[in-house]
């Protein structure tokens, strides 16, 4: 008995389990409907309040099974639960459905225990019953429109990968015919193809400036775009770096793409160098962005200043110009996507948007200090990172060398002619030694009866991508010393997650200035130690180019027959 001291026992002597009238009105007039069943589950007791709830007449079911009224697809579950009810020390509640006499179907849930004789035998159950139709009817609901809710978001992430594919395929086809486009304008502005005159100069320019806003167009959709994709966005690549000679090299290629004067450029930095810690490439667009950003509206008179300032655990680093300026009304808005203070001035209204999103990631705010018509000044913070190498503590601000490649043996494979034209022109005109093919397949017969000094691969190639012939020229024991840069057109930030997936030595954005084309190259061949002579540098002038065939040499491939992919 004492194992059953908990259970709720009915002691059958005589007169002992009978209800006063006392305790049959307080159950009569309970709010919820109360039931007594035996070991069967056949309806003993129920309370007036069950009529109202199930349309039944009590009398009509005293004495039935609780089987007759359930719904048949219900009935299984039911009566399990039933019988764990008459085994069980506790409670027990199941929601089933009844049908009234006017074919009306309810949920209605029992929550009820088992009672014991005084042996401790089940010898029926006790509780209550509640109509929870209205209740059930909105889970019912709740649950259709998250089934609504769940396809909209599966064509909702449809319509995301369509829309990536899409704007991948545009950056491809818009940014390849850039790199010959921007390459061959800049050829003709040093004079590298001769001698042009003033009016044709001032021409060229003009298409320089608008290429290029063309390219930082897609710059700026493509990058706002991987920040939202948090495979890309919220994962940033830390490392440790001087970030004087990340200035340096942004103030360099801003010189460059812009045409800004480098004497109206001043570079404030400290007497040694120091590290930060943080996403290096990240870092670079934002300095890059910042620095355009100073050029656009800035006057004729506009000078930037960049500063650096040391603190107990950060850097700080701020990007100062005497332009335009803005209203405290528009500093509030000027970091939200696509807003543009004039819609007809040039750009996409995310380059701010797209630096805040990069200090967010570092965890990192960004301070903009402007007054209208005395110009901006934008600042932030990077925490301190290691001590220098010997390298670094050598180093010192100046130009980025330009660099003669001569002796190099490349291969380049990329199937858009006009790339592999304009490629081939800049290197054999550097001396380089070019091979080149439009195939992975012909790229890999070709590697079998030549040694090469370094692979230029583009990413997207026919019938073969650029990622599967990298890791089949891997495969090759002969080439497995040899450097390889990929050529593509999807965001740095993206790109280099590849590189480093792949185990390249490098990556080129199309488009790319000659002089990030070509540092590139001599950086990665270097590293390599597959450069056999020393590096000539001059921080002036690029060397004038040379009739191919003179300085370099070129070996095409004959063109095969069109392979077709089997299916």
């Amino acid at each position: 008995m004492a194992k059953n001291s908990r259970k709720a026992t009915i002691n059958n002597s005589p007169g002992k389990n009978k209800i006063t009238a006392l305790e049959r009105l307080l159950l009569d007039n309970l709010a919820e409907v109360l039931f007594v069943s035996d070991e069967n589950g056949t309806l003993k007791y129920v309370s007036p309040g069950f009529e109202a709830l199930t349309g039944l007449p009590k009398e009509a079911v005293i004495g039935v099974p609780y089987k007759v009224m359930i719904h048949p697809d219900d009935l299984p579950r039911v009566e399990a639960s039933w019988q764990s009810t008459l085994h069980a020390e506790g409670p027990r509640g199941e929601d089933f459905r009844v049908f009234t006499p006017d074919g009306e179907e309810k949920f209605i849930r029992v929550d009820g225990r088992a009672y014991y004789d005084e042996h401790g035998k089940p010898i029926g159950s006790v509780g209550i019953i509640r109509d929870v139709s209205k209740r059930r009817k909105l889970e019912l609901e709740l649950a259709e429109r998250n089934a609504e809710l769940e396809e909209a978001n599966r064509k909702l992430a449809r319509l995301h990968k369509m829309k990536d594919e899409f704007v991948a395929k545009l950056s491809h086809e818009v940014r390849t015919p850039l790199v010959t486009g921007l390459g061959y304008v800049e050829l003709l502005l040093e004079g590298s193809l001769g001698r042009i005159s003033k009016e044709a100069s001032d021409a060229m320019q003009v298409a320089a400036r608008n290429l290029s806003r063309l390219s930082d167009l897609m710059d700026d959709i493509l990058n706002y775009q991987t920040l939202l994709r948090p495979e890309f966005g919220d994962k940033p690549v830390l490392t440790d770096f001087d970030p004087a000679k990340l200035i340096n090299e942004c103030v360099a290629e801003l010189v460059i793409r812009t045409g800004f004067p480098l004497d109206m450029i001043k570079i404030n930095t400290l007497d040694e160098p120091h590290m930060v810690r943080a996403d290096k490439e990240m870092i670079h667009r934002v300095l890059n962005n910042l620095l355009d950003n100073a050029v656009k509206y800035g006057d004729k008179q506009n000078r930037i200043e960049v500063s650096l300032k040391r603190g107990k655990k950060n850097m700080t680093i701020s990007v100062q110009d005497n332009g335009i300026g803005m209203t405290e009304t528009v500093r509030k808005k000027v970091t939200q996507p696509f807003f543009k203070n004039d819609v007809n001035s040039p750009g996409s209204g995310l380059g701010l948007s797209i630096v805040k999103s990069i200090l967010d990631t570092h965890g990192s705010k960004l301070a903009i200090r402007s007054i209208k018509g005395r110009g901006t000044t934008i600042t932030f913070s990077l925490p301190l990172g290691g001590r220098p190498g010997a390298e670094d503590a050598k180093s010192k601000l100046g130009q980025i060398p330009l660099t003669s490649l001569e002796g190099a043996k490349i291969l380049v494979v990329d199937d858009d002619p006009d790339t592999v034209e304009f490629l081939d022109l800049v290197l054999t005109s550097r001396g380089c030694d070019v091979t080149s093919a439009s195939t992975g397949e012909e790229a890999l017969d070709v590697v079998c009866d030549n040694d090469f000094n370094l692979f230029l691969i583009d990413l997207t190639l026919p019938y073969m991508t650029g990622a599967e012939l990298i890791r089949k020229l891997k495969m090759k024991k002969k080439c497995k010393p040899v450097p390889s840069i990929i050529l593509t057109a999807i965001p740095e930030k993206e790109a280099m997650a590849i590189v480093k997936r792949m185990g390249c030595d490098g990556v080129i954005t199309k488009p790319a200035t000659l002089s990030t084309l070509l540092d590139k190259i001599r950086m990665v061949l270097e590293k390599a130690g597959n450069k056999k002579k020393a590096v000539k540098k001059n921080a002036d002038t690029l060397p004038v180019l040379k009739i191919r065939g003179k300085a370099g040499q070129r070996k095409k491939l004959a063109p095969k027959k069109a392979r077709i992919r089997e299916s």
